[in-house]
């Protein structure tokens, strides 16, 4: 893909960023007047509520599919109706394929994260009230989107602060330091220079290889340790420490997440809601690297 063709994407994964696929979280809604459709999205399917409706991975790629369907009757219906997603470990593929198709129409939607063994018990809401489920139910995006993204990572049962403009600063400053030739003609000569000199910070290593493209793409240092159950919940910990600093006016935070870590994100999400902190996330499959271009907002995992 060339840069002309990232940029595009970036600006892409921005909008949908900042408008549909990922979490806002503004607390539980008991009294939400609109009546709720469920997206469960699984590994390779997912099941619409109420009805239990299967939908394949396969059946989702045609048009005109009963996912598509449920979306087009909620806009018709937008003034009583809304919908929520849920992503279970391993959605990764389905989820964001769901997050795109809503992405595309002005309905609300909420999105929580829900466990594998999780059992739907979906009904109709009464009068007003919230549907008898066991997930939270989340207000749609009502923030600017002009609010700067602040990343954490949510892996092992821990969350990392994922910091792009730091690292972006320590690759710059590699780079100034670089003859010309070896930026340009010499791609061995680079990767071996960065290697040499690891451009990193407490949590994550650079990868050279994906610099030479363009990208700063990140891999876990074995030994960084983030903020796990306990200390998250201690005010001195570094995730509440740098909440207690962050503007919430003028910024929110997304949560990327691992499918062994959706306890940790769920502790955190609340430490933030509690103090009044738009909160989002997104899916990461596996080992799959978390990607930035060396300038501009963040790629959309999966898209770079």
């Amino acid at each position: 893909m060339n840069r002309s063709e990232n940029l595009k994407t970036t600006c892409l994964f921005l909008m949908l960023l900042m408008a549909f696929s990922v979490l806002v979280a503004r607390g539980s809604t008991p009294n939400y007047p609109k009546e709720p459709s469920y997206i469960d999205c699984q590994s390779n399917s997912v099941t619409l509520y109420p009805g239990a409706t299967n939908v394949t991975w396969d059946a989702l790629q045609f048009p005109d599919n009963a996912v598509e369907k449920l979306l087009d009757q909620v806009q018709a219906s937008n003034q009583t109706r809304y919908v929520m997603v849920m992503a279970r470990p391993d959605s990764v593929k389905v989820f964001r394929q769901v997050c795109k198709m809503v992405s595309e129409r002005p309905i609300d939607v909420g999105f929580d994260v829900v466990d594998a063994d999780f059992r739907a018990e979906v009904g109709k809401s009464r009068e007003g009230k919230s549907p008898p489920a066991t997930v939270a139910v989340h207000r749609p995006s009502t923030y600017s989107s002009d609010k700067q993204p602040m990343l954490f990572e949510c892996r092992s049962e821990q969350v990392f602060y994922v910091d792009p403009v730091g690292l972006r600063e320590k690759v710059a400053l590699v780079f100034s330091t670089l003859p010309y030739g070896m930026r340009r003609g010499d791609p061995a000569g680079f990767v071996s220079t960065i290697n040499t000199n690891e451009v990193g910070n407490e949590y994550y290593k650079v990868e050279p290889h994906y610099l030479m493209a363009g990208l700063l793409a990140l891999e876990p240092k074995p030994a960084g340790r983030g903020d796990d159950k306990i200390a998250l919940q201690d005010p001195n910990s570094k995730f509440q420490k740098y909440l207690l600093k962050l503007d919430s006016k003028n910024k929110h935070l997304v949560f990327l997440i691992r499918n062994d870590s959706f306890n940790i994100f769920r502790e955190a999400r609340e430490i933030a809601m509690k103090i009044g902190i738009d909160v989002e996330f997104q899916m990461l499959d596996g080992n799959e690297p978390i990607k930035f271009m060396t300038i501009g907002p963040p790629l959309l995992p999966g898209q770079e």
